[in-house]
């Protein structure tokens, strides 16, 4: 029965994300998405850093993650291309293993190189179980550099998940209408 459960809200949050990246980016989202990225800079001004030597960026001001035994997590976002915002973007990630608990994160996923945002913009951008992200916190992107082209950096927003488990991050993107 958890197992069938689990399968039906990785389920819900497939249908979630397909439909918000139909909707695009709304004023709102715009707004949500820039108040989020200075969040980041302002615990580490070292992300800037990220940002002026990137190509691209998506920021996801909140992904809602749940689980247990199978978990979850959805969040929609925004992607800038040299500053400008060229679309929506969903993330939607699935977890099995010792995973259990709810809570909330804002996610960064800086681009250094085109071939890393082409890869975002064709649906064929994922992050899987050796991908790790950076906890946003004063001089943490001093510590960090750029993997495969990307650099991920999250931030906790609340909630207590313990989590030991295999799991991969998919995203999705519908450019903005021209």
């Amino acid at each position: 029965m958890r197992f069938m459960t689990g399968l039906f809200m990785l389920a819900l949050a497939f249908a979630a994300s397909v439909s918000y990246a139909q909707d695009g980016v709304t004023a709102a989202d715009e707004q949500a998405a820039r108040a989020t990225l200075q969040k980041f800079i302002d615990k580490d001004s070292g992300v800037q850093a990220f940002i002026d030597e990137s190509v691209g960026y998506a920021v996801f001001p909140s992904v809602g993650k749940a689980g247990f035994i199978i978990g979850g997590a959805h969040g929609k976002g925004v992607v800038f291309e040299d500053g400008i915002v060229i679309g929506a973007a969903s993330i939607t990630e699935a977890k099995l293993g010792l995973v259990a608990g709810l809570e909330s994160f804002s996610q960064l996923v800086v681009f250094q190189t085109d071939d890393a945002l082409k890869k975002l913009k064709e649906g064929k951008f994922d992050m899987g179980a050796q991908a790790s992200a950076v906890a946003a916190k004063a001089g943490a992107a001093a510590t960090t550099s750029f993997s495969n082209g990307v650099a991920v950096f999250i931030t906790d927003q609340g909630g207590l998940m313990g989590d030991a488990s295999v799991g991969a991050q998919k995203f999705s993107f519908t450019p903005n209408p021209m």
